[in-house]
């Protein structure tokens, strides 16, 4: 029985090639199935034969089909599968590889044993991946970072200006400032609509009195993938980041903190933001272009027509079970001053 541990760590030991184009593999079936690594230090999954087609989204993305030189000196005519370097993409290769053996592709036309395994290889990329969705919503945090820290209060002689950022925690709220917190929301439509995942997310926390010891803010904005014109990317806005750091007050501590932060943003640690590579990663230097300007919301507002917690007195519903999509609109009818629009009103209206 194949053992797809086995086979990751004789993948993670493998040369990684010195020449560009050239893959270094070894043959798990014959002429039918090789693995290995390639020049850019990521893994390879080789499949000759007739050209391999999906309409799965992630495996259309790492699916390729040419000539492929080997680390053996020959040219391949072949499908690839490529992945990114990291230990959870090694095992990734190795259990495709096992699946492709399990399905016979030692014996079977490669076509069918493709369509038996796609949904699989599919389920197990989109785990590993970071969603285009979650991506944007980094640089919604991102962006809302980078513009309070142009404030000289929350930057200059600051010891840990990124502290407020809390969305790598998945708390609650993605940032708080002093009785202050605030989600940031962001969306690749066309209308403010989010996904309020619990009622925690739009209610001020209570002291033991039930008095309300914080003010809650819901900040909406929009982006669309924009690889033309698009000014906006997670790696450009870390970068003016880490600039505003160099203004604290011990800025390579800061810079230290800030970027150990962003590893742990995302559902796992394989999905963690990693600065020195994001911006040679074709999926996290994806351009963005603002489609929607940042409003921000006062949610305590009871013009804001919200599902709350006193809505559900006289119910059996457990609260930390509600998630429900709500379409927050341009103004509010009574309140000319909620929501407050453009960064820079924002920013102030915070501080």
């Amino acid at each position: 029985m194949l053992d797809y541990r086995t086979i990751a760590n004789k993948l993670e030991v493998r040369d990684i090639p010195l020449e560009p184009g050239v893959n270094n593999v070894f043959w798990m079936v014959d002429h039918r199935l090789a693995i290995g690594r390639s020049h850019d230090s990521g893994y390879v999954i080789i499949l000759p034969g007739t050209m391999l087609s999906t309409d799965k989204p992630e495996l259309s993305k790492a699916l390729s089909y040419g000539r492929w030189k080997t680390n053996e000196g020959k040219v391949l005519e072949a499908n690839r599968i490529t992945l990114p370097e990291g230990h959870s993409f090694a095992m990734a290769t190795a259990t495709v590889a096992a699946e492709l053996i399990r399905q016979g592709i030692e014996s079977h036309p490669l076509e069918e044993v493709f369509q038996a395994v796609d949904d699989f290889i599919e389920r197990l990329l989109g785990d590993l991946f970071i969603s285009e969705h979650a991506l944007v919503g980094l640089l919604g945090e991102m962006v809302f970072l980078e513009r309070m820290l142009r404030l000289p209060t929350l930057c200059d002689a600051v010891a840990d200006p990124t502290s407020i950022w809390r969305g790598f925690l998945h708390d609650a709220h993605d940032f708080h400032l002093g009785s202050k917190s605030i989600e940031v929301k962001t969306t690749t439509g066309d209308n403010r609509i989010h996904t309020i995942h619990s009622l925690a997310q739009i209610e001020p926390r209570t002291d033991i009195n039930g008095n309300l010891n914080e003010d809650v803010f819901l900040l909406s904005v929009g982006f669309r993938v924009d690889d033309i014109n698009g000014s906006y990317s997670v790696p450009n806005t870390v970068d003016k980041i880490l600039l505003h750091i160099n203004r604290c007050r011990e800025p390579e501590i800061a810079k230290k903190a800030f970027l150990q932060r962003l590893l742990r943003w995302g559902v796992s640690e394989q999905t963690g933001y990693k600065h020195d590579t994001a911006r040679v990663s074709s999926r996290m230097s994806i351009r963005f272009a603002l489609s929607l300007e940042p409003r921000l919301y006062e949610l305590t507002d009871p013009k804001l027509k919200l599902l709350r917690s006193k809505d559900l007195v006289g119910f059996i519903v457990e609260n930390k079970g509600i998630r429900y999509r709500a379409n927050f609109p341009d103004e509010i009818p009574g309140n000319p001053e909620n929501p407050i629009v453009g960064w820079y009103e924002i920013s102030q209206k915070l501080i």
